[in-house]
Formats: C-alpha cells, structure tokens, sequence
C-alpha cells in the first residue's frame, strides 16, 4: 500500500469490517425470531417468497438510488437501513407474528445490498492495477467483521435480548455509514464521472 493510499485503504478496510459485523450480529436473529413466531415448517414458503420478491425490491432499490448523486447512494442507503433496523425494534415491541416474517426478507436484502455496495464502492475507487494490490487487504475486513459479528451475538443477547441485537446493529451500521462520508470526503474518486 502505497503512502497516499493508506487513509483509503483503511477506511475500506474499517467500512468492510462494520458492515460483515454488523450483518453478521444480526444474521441469527433474523432466523431465530421467525422460527420462534411462526415455526420452521414455514420457512420454505418464506424462501421461495424471498427469491421472487428481491428481484422486485433490488430493481426498485436500483430506480430509487439513481436518482440520488453516487456520492450519496451508500450513505443514503445505510441510513436507511439503520432507520429500517430501529423501526423493526419498534414493532416486534407490538408482539406481532408478522413483524419476523418482514424482519426475516430484512435480513436477506441486507446481505445482499451491503455486500454489492460495498464492492461497488471498491471498483468506483480503485482501478484493476491497484485492486491487485490492495483488495485482499480490504477484503480481509469482510472476513474479520464476519468473525466478530459472530461471536458478539451470544453476548449480545444474554446481556441485552434477542430485540437488543436490532439496536447493537443499527448502532454499528450507523458508525459504517459515517466511515463512509468520511471516505467519500478524504478519497479523491477520480473515476467517479458524476462525483460531486
């Protein structure tokens, strides 16, 4: 990594590592509290529901972010997904059985958008030459927020609750959110044609 590198490079490192903690937190929950509402036998009619509605949520998601400067797209997006996160607390509050059925096509769309948003932002940044030196750092982030997210859940939940662990990850996503301005503020994006 070269000296002029450095700051951006490990801001993606620490934006990677949020996100994979962050997901990961949360993955177990999403499961957890949809068995425990609805029972597992349901969860085969949830998947094949999943499958053909994210195509539809990702092309709406995909209109909805074009209309917003790049610069923006992420973070809009990742505070978005804390709101969704808080508002989720809020509603399984209520008791309803409903709320882990939305809860649980939550967490599969999170997978899958925080992963594309982030390798997104990797290619808008970094062209192939550099990628080669620097994208096992930075996925290495990945693989430790993965780890961590992991192994926080058990203590997560025995000292907050099941419903703490929605807050823990808002809390981490809205931290991965300011990581990325500050990203996009210290991180010249020369490929970006519409970056400003």
């Amino acid at each position: 990594v070269r000296k002029e590198e450095s700051v951006g490079v490990l801001l993606m490192f620490l934006y990677s590592f949020l996100a994979m903690t962050a997901y990961n937190i949360l993955k177990p929950s999403t499961r957890s509290l949809f068995i425990k509402s609805l029972g597992a036998e349901q969860l085969p009619w949830v998947l094949l529901a999943a499958g053909i509605l994210i195509g539809f949520i990702m092309q709406g998601y995909s209109r909805a972010m074009g209309m917003l400067p790049r610069k923006w797209v992420i973070p809009v997006a990742l505070g978005g997904m804390v709101g969704l996160l808080v508002m989720f607390w809020m509603l399984f509050q209520t008791g309803s059985d409903w709320v882990a059925v939305g809860f649980y096509f939550y967490g599969l769309i999170l997978g899958i958008l925080l992963i594309s948003q982030f390798w997104t932002l990797a290619n808008d940044i970094y062209d192939p030459r550099q990628a080669k030196r620097i994208f096992g750092f930075v996925g290495a982030g990945s693989s430790l927020g993965g780890f961590t997210g992991a192994t926080m859940t058990s203590t997560v939940v025995d000292n907050i609750g099941t419903n703490g662990v929605l807050l823990v990850s808002a809390a981490t996503l809205a931290i991965c959110t300011g990581t990325v301005v500050w990203l996009g503020r210290r991180v010249p994006h020369t490929r970006r044609s519409d970056a400003t």
